[in-house]
């Protein structure tokens, strides 16, 4: 599917998604099922319902489309889709997701507290995608400990279950997890 293309989802709206050209795999997208406005940048179509940031990112690691939406009430939630290309090294998929998502970090959003008065550690964030990875595996354990330790992101699927074909990796941070 190129970047023109989306696909259609009853009851569900596009927010955005991202894929690099030339690459015979990979992409991310992110569908919300609430009303929509619509955004337009130069390389892609962004629909999303109140949302104050959106932004894709894409190396030889792999993709990520990113999308804070407010929820009502003053509340927002940070929305994290992510294609990881094969065979690539666990420090190579950490830095990765540092340099995309550094400022959701605990380290880094004190540091931000600091400086401007914000968090954003304590921000609900939903990160899902295709990992490429065998997470049972206990060798990539130090992967699962990253993400809780930096991010306070939980695993919700079964590590022991495939995320092959429909089923993806889901990690959730939740505001009783704050």
């Amino acid at each position: 599917m190129g970047n023109d293309e989306k696909i259609d989802i009853p009851n569900f709206n596009f927010v955005a998604s991202f894929r690099r050209n030339n690459r015979p795999a990979g992409g991310v997208a992110i569908y919300q099922n609430t009303a929509t406005v619509h955004y337009c940048t130069n390389y892609m179509d962004v629909h999303a319902k109140y949302a104050t940031m959106f932004n894709t990112s894409t190396s030889d690691i792999g993709d990520m489309c990113i999308s804070r939406c407010h929820c009502g009430d003053n509340q927002f939630i940070i929305m994290v889709a992510v294609y990881i290309s094969p065979n690539n090294s666990l420090r190579a998929i950490r830095d990765f997701f540092y340099e995309n998502l550094f400022i959701y970090s605990h380290g880094a959003s004190a540091l931000l507290h600091q400086k401007i008065g914000k968090r954003f550690d304590d921000l609900p964030m939903i990160l899902s995608g295709d990992f490429n990875i065998n997470f049972a595996d206990d060798k990539n354990l130090p992967l699962f400990e990253f993400f809780k330790n930096e991010f306070g992101l939980n695993m919700s699927n079964d590590r022991n279950l495939s995320t092959t074909r429909s089923t993806k990796l889901l990690l959730m941070r939740s505001l009783q997890e704050i």
